[in-house]
């Protein structure tokens, strides 16, 4: 008969590695997240600038949006 002991320890092994993977994954579906917003933020920026805008409106929009994924980059 298998001892039990070792079961256990490869148990807590396995949930420890899956809170890791979940941790993982929680950063980034959180780093996806502040992407999007900010990506609509910065689309309804440029939206609202009309149809009629300077290259440099455009560049201060960027400039100043202040993001911190998406920035004038």
């Amino acid at each position: 008969m298998t001892d039990p002991s070792i079961n256990f320890t490869e148990l807590e092994s396995q949930r420890v590695r899956l809170e890791e993977n979940v941790a993982g994954l929680r950063k980034s579906l959180q780093y996806w997240q502040t992407w999007e917003a900010e990506y609509e933020g910065l689309k309804e920026e440029i939206i609202a600038l009309g149809e009629d805008y300077t290259p440099e409106e455009l560049e201060e929009v960027g400039v100043d949006f202040g993001g911190t994924l998406l920035n004038e980059k």
